[in-house]
Order: structure tokens, then C-alpha cells, then sequence
């Protein structure tokens, strides 16, 4: 597996732990973790399928629900 680096650069004013902070939110950001997370443990290719198609249902349940609020521009209530 292959992983960009992420790079910060410490100036001088700032403080080491300044620095973490800004490493971990630059990690947090490229999702470096969440690949890791993924690639930890190998997953059929029907298993990834179900959980996405499990999270396309859930994401239109929730545009339907919200659609439904009153209140909110171009709604049919």
C-alpha cells in the first residue's frame, strides 16, 4: 500500500504541539486514516456492494424526510 506523506512545516514562533494539532487535522482531512481503516481487513466485493447500496436507501430516506419538513422552499405542503 501506498501513502502520501503528509508534510507540515513547524514555523518558528509555534510550539511542537501546535504543530501535532495541525498534523493531525491535515491527516484527518486527506483521510489517510480512513483508508487505513478500510485496507485493515479484507472485504468480500459483495459485502461492499450491500453497504453501499445500504447507505445509497438510508441517503434517500433521509432526502425524503427532509423534503417532507414544512416550511421549506418548493416543498408541496
Amino acid at each position: 500500500m501506498k501513502v502520501n506523506g503528509t508534510k507540515v512545516t513547524v514555523k518558528e514562533t509555534e510550539n511542537i504541539t501546535q504543530a501535532l494539532r495541525r498534523f493531525k487535522k491535515s491527516v484527518k482531512n486527506n483521510g489517510v486514516l480512513d483508508r487505513i481503516r478500510e485496507l485493515e481487513y479484507y472485504e468480500k466485493p459483495k459485502t461492499t456492494r450491500k453497504k453501499a447500496k445500504a447507505a445509497a436507501v438510508a441517503r434517500n430516506r433521509k432526502r425524503e424526510r427532509l423534503d417532507r419538513l414544512p416550511g421549506k422552499p418548493g416543498s408541496k405542503k
